[in-house]
């Protein structure tokens, strides 16, 4: 009797130990299934954030090369604002900080995507034609925006990082860049004609 008992406990315990990985097998499953589905989640969140938003400057670079004139600076800090105009069209405005200079500059324009490029809406200031330009380079990546402005003779690239902060202290330069973008782009935008041969 106790040599079938011993048979029967070990046949219960052999069973156990194979049900045992495959319990393990199917926790393991789920919490690698709970894991990406939070990836996703988080990835299709900073999707649906897109361009609009506040940004400061991690870094970036001014590059003109022609002859003894050239150069290459530094940008030292900086702030950036993107908004959503419509479906295709993003404006944004930002003053950076060249290195070697007392005051910030400060930069506005509208931004084009179309399918999964963007390119740069530029105003021709003798008529109401926004030209579409391709000397213009958009990359995003979690919550870092590059953005490249190619020009005669050299570069502007310029990396930002997202920030939760409203740009609340805004200096001069962003102020009139903020103005000025209003007054020029965002009021009238419906009013001008897309040169776009692309």
């Amino acid at each position: 009797m106790t040599i079938f008992r011993l048979l029967l406990i070990g046949f219960l315990l052999s069973a156990c130990a194979n049900i045992s990985p495959k319990q393990a097998n199917n926790s393991n499953s789920k919490e690698s299934n709970n894991t990406q589905a939070m990836q996703t989640s988080t990835a299709n969140k900073q999707s649906q954030q897109g361009l609009v938003g506040n940004y400061i400057l991690i870094e970036g670079d001014n590059t003109f090369s022609e002859g003894v004139n050239g150069y290459s600076k530094s940008y030292t800090k900086g702030k950036l604002n993107i908004n959503q105009i419509n479906e295709q069209d993003y404006g944004y405005r930002y003053t950076v900080q060249l290195e070697g200079k007392k005051h910030p500059e400060g930069f506005y324009g509208v931004i084009y995507k179309k399918g999964d490029k963007f390119y740069q809406k530029v105003l021709d200031q003798n008529s109401s034609i926004l030209e579409v330009r391709d000397n213009f380079r958009l990359e995003q990546e979690d919550d870092k925006l590059t953005l490249f402005f190619g020009k005669l003779n050299g570069h502007k690239l310029l990396i930002w990082k997202r920030s939760q902060e409203e740009n609340k202290t805004m200096c001069k330069e962003y102020k009139e860049a903020f103005h000025d973008y209003k007054q020029l782009y965002e009021d009238n935008f419906d009013q001008f004609t897309v040169r776009d041969i692309h």
